[in-house]
């Protein structure tokens, strides 16, 4: 009573022969085996307790050791060809191997939650759970609740993943050196490290300085603390990106962390990041290229001023905000002119496609540009601007 012949990855030779029932006869199993190992689940039993047909599909698949003979599940040589190619097809072999260390230390050093799968008077072997944590930390979670205790056991599950710390218990989770193992293996574990140990400054500028986002598992008010928040920016600036948003959005601090890392401004609100007096004041303390460049490049993200860094590269003279009656020459207003100069007769066809994909890009990217809810839409003076020019010059 076989299911039927429905798995697509069977040669269409093997399903036909299979399911004409010519069985063994009429069917190359060697190389049906060879081609895919999963075909020897529908060889004839007489062929699944053939060795050398089993050892050729176990070498390729482990886990087709479920299918073999219960005589070659007790034949050691079979099982650790399995066991050497899958550690979970432990699971399969007969109890006695399941008891066999040697062969047990074949499989969990390939599988280490092969673990679960060994003889019990082998679950408490101190060589066994090491290789086991060694291969897979998360086979932690398979240790009896008295043995997640033992330090030596939680070390080597964190050392090789972090996240098996959730399995450690209670008081390891508060020694920070299992802790500081977990999250040089992955950082994200810390926030399964005991509160204690998140409340602690000291503890927690080591773990900033590992890895900036450390910063994000931070208690006791230390993400809104703004001597701590200082302190950290100095060992990593990217755990400012993970400080209270009440210190990201405020000038005067981001002002005071670019002092000791410019980088801090990247990781500040957008509107203090593109505030055009902000950059003005930055550049009042550092003057620096880099910061410049910067600083730049962050304030073109505003519409009215990349219009006017446009004008001003196009060398557009004031007057031409005069002539709309404008008293000042802010770069909205300048931005109005932008038809006038696309129209000039000194301007080239290059010229007039530059400012057309300027306008569809403000249109879609401009902090001010169009914004399409419900059917309205509002747009500024210098999307205005170049919105028209892109339809003057289509």
């Amino acid at each position: 009573s076989r299911p039927p012949f429905r798995e697509p990855w069977l040669s269409a030779r093997t399903r036909m022969h299979a399911a004409s029932g010519a069985g063994g006869n009429g069917v190359d199993w060697h190389g049906a085996v060879v081609r895919d190992p999963r075909s020897f689940r529908y060889a004839p039993a007489f062929l699944r307790a053939d060795k050398k047909l089993t050892l050729l599909a176990v070498k390729r698949d482990g886990m087709t050791l479920q299918y073999a003979s219960q005589e070659l599940k007790e034949d050691p040589d079979v099982v650790r060809a399995a066991v050497r190619k899958s550690g979970s097809a432990l699971l399969y072999a007969d109890l006695e191997l399941q008891a066999d260390k040697d062969l047990v230390l074949e499989a969990v050093k390939n599988d280490g939650m092969a673990y679960q799968f060994c003889a019990r008077q082998l679950r408490e072997d101190l060589e066994v759970i090491l290789a086991a944590l060694g291969q897979n930390g998360l086979a932690l979670s398979l240790l009896q609740r008295r043995l997640r205790h033992n330090r030596d056991y939680v070390m080597q599950a964190v050392q090789q993943n972090g996240m098996a710390l959730e399995f450690a218990g209670e008081e390891l989770r508060r020694d920070k050196g299992i802790v500081r193992h977990a999250m040089m293996s992955n950082a994200h574990s810390l926030k399964l490290a005991h509160a204690d140990v998140r409340k602690d400054p000291e503890f927690m500028l080591e773990a900033v300085e590992v890895k900036g986002e450390a910063m994000q598992y931070a208690l006791g008010g230390l993400r809104s603390d703004p001597e701590f928040v200082l302190k950290a920016l100095e060992k990593n600036v990217w755990a400012f990106a993970s400080s209270a948003k009440e210190l990201r959005s405020n000038g005067d601090f981001v002002l005071d962390g670019m002092k000791r890392n410019n980088m801090v401004l990247e990781f500040a609100t957008s509107d203090v990041r593109e505030d055009l007096q902000m950059h003005s004041r930055a550049r009042a303390q550092d003057d620096s290229k880099l910061l410049s460049n910067y600083l730049k490049r962050v304030s073109l993200a505003d519409p009215n001023a990349r219009a006017a860094s446009l004008l001003k590269t196009l060398k557009v003279p004031p007057k031409a905000t005069e002539e709309h009656g404008e008293a000042d020459a802010s770069p909205a207003s300048e931005a109005r002119s932008l038809p006038r100069v696309a129209s000039a007769p000194g301007m080239s066809r290059s010229g007039r496609r530059y400012f057309a994909s300027y306008s569809s890009e403000t249109s879609h990217r401009g902090q001010h540009g169009v914004a399409r809810r419900h059917g309205s839409a509002t747009s500024s003076p210098a999307v205005n601007a170049a919105t028209r020019l892109s339809s003057q010059s289509a």
